[in-house]
């Protein structure tokens, strides 16, 4: 927790006048979600902290893993839509963390019953290697 918590403080503290406004929230959004996940809030909470992290600061170099942090909490919460949603926003946007983001939601579809799906995603991550 004291990690997060040092991170929200940095970038509280280390904020310029001309930093984008969205790109901080976006990051604030990151350190809650952290904070959230370490002091074993409910995952709900958790799933759309780090959801709306990724809406905020799309272009963020950790934006694709944020939503399958989200998704994996969305999935905790009972929220299996919007896991899949979550997933499916990962590979269509962050090609640094589609692989797996595909694992993940195959994973979900597997479980859901969704076979002939999960398989498709898990040629998809076995032709990218």
């Amino acid at each position: 927790m004291r990690q997060a918590a040092q991170r929200l403080v940095h970038l509280f503290t280390g904020v310029k006048p001309d930093e984008d406004v969205l790109a901080l929230a976006g990051e604030v959004h990151a350190g809650m979600a952290l904070l959230l996940e370490e002091s074993n809030a409910a995952d709900r909470d958790v799933a759309q902290a780090y959801s709306a992290a990724a809406r905020l600061n799309p272009e963020h170099l950790e934006a694709g893993d944020w939503l399958i942090r989200a998704g994996e909490h969305w999935r905790r919460a009972g929220d299996d839509s919007a896991a899949q949603m979550a997933y499916s926003r990962s590979i269509a946007r962050h090609a640094e963390s589609s692989d797996k983001a595909r694992l993940a939601l195959a994973n979900l579809q597997l479980s859901l019953g969704e076979v002939d799906l999960a398989l498709d995603h898990y040629q998809e991550v076995s032709k990218a290697k």
